[in-house]
């Protein structure tokens, strides 16, 4: 059964299961192996078809539809951050358009405003608790990757925790990597950050926070600790100016080896985790 048609500005939430899919670009978009550049994009399946209203070249009212859909994500999302979520059925939210280019492969495309993935649901005395992965969109340029914590069968988030976030500017940059783990009904989170340049807050840090749950599904803080060091910035760095592309591309360098020097020093308390290195090797 196909989806009701919808306009270009209206957002859809739909049903997929993801995957990448390289295919055959510039100068032919005809064949890799005979020197066409390789195109890697992720590409959705619907569970049921996806219907736009569109208009044809005369202005007449036409429909298109489609099974499957290339994602747009709204900043430079790498594909290692969905990785995890590749064959599992999820939500993603966003807008569709029509295919226009060579570069657009599938049908119908969606601009992503957030991918939503089930990873289960922990039993708090009477109250079931689903926690879910999101990729969700935080300005045109920009999204990041966060636990969300809600009651069961509703859209109320109780809780949330940063899993992946990476925000820059012309002269300061912050990373921040999180993960969490399940212990019965006690849930544990864990950040790791670098930031440089003007950015707010302690410069290097790892935090780790412990929560249990009400019966009715309330957070609370039972303990935590923290270990900040600071005094990262480049030497020849300088807040007060715009930071050139080698200065930024130093910056970057050094605030993610200073992230992967404090997971490091404290991989007592990271829950062991196959996304860990692909994180820290490249952060969103």
């Amino acid at each position: 059964m196909a989806l009701d048609c919808v306009d270009k500005k209206t957002q859809v939430t739909l049903t997929a299961t993801l995957s990448e899919k390289t295919f055959a670009g510039l100068p032919n978009f005809h064949d890799i192996k005979k020197g066409d550049q390789a195109e890697t994009y992720v590409i959705a399946k619907l569970n049921s078809s996806a219907c736009l209203n569109l208009q044809d070249f005369k202005g007449r009212s036409t429909q298109g539809s489609s099974q499957q859909l290339q994602l747009v994500f709204p900043g430079d999302t790498p594909l290692h951050i969905l990785s995890d979520l590749y064959s599992k059925e999820l939500k993603i939210t966003g807008t569709l358009f029509e295919a226009k280019t060579a570069h657009q492969f599938t049908a119908l495309l969606m601009t992503v405003n957030q991918v939503d993935y089930l990873v289960g649901t922990q039993l708090i005395g009477k109250t079931g608790l689903e926690y879910h992965e999101v990729l969700e969109k935080i300005n045109d340029d920009t999204d990041q990757l966060v636990l969300s914590v809600r009651k069961a069968g509703t859209d109320e988030e109780v809780l949330r925790h940063i899993l992946v976030s990476q925000a820059e500017d012309e002269n300061s940059i912050a990373i921040e990597l999180g993960d969490y783990q399940w212990d019965k009904e006690k849930l544990t989170l864990y950040s790791y950050w670098a930031k440089a340049g003007p950015a707010l807050g302690d410069p290097v840090g790892v935090r780790e926070q412990l929560f249990s749950f009400t019966a009715e599904g309330k957070p609370l803080f039972q303990w935590g600790k923290a270990s900040v060091e600071v005094g990262l910035m480049p030497k020849d760095f300088q807040a007060d100016f715009i930071v050139r592309a080698v200065e930024r591309s130093h910056l970057k360098n050094e605030v993610t080896s200073k992230l992967k020097e404090q997971i490091h020093l404290f991989t007592g308390w990271w829950k062991k985790d196959s996304l860990l290195s692909q994180r820290i090797q490249q952060p969103l």
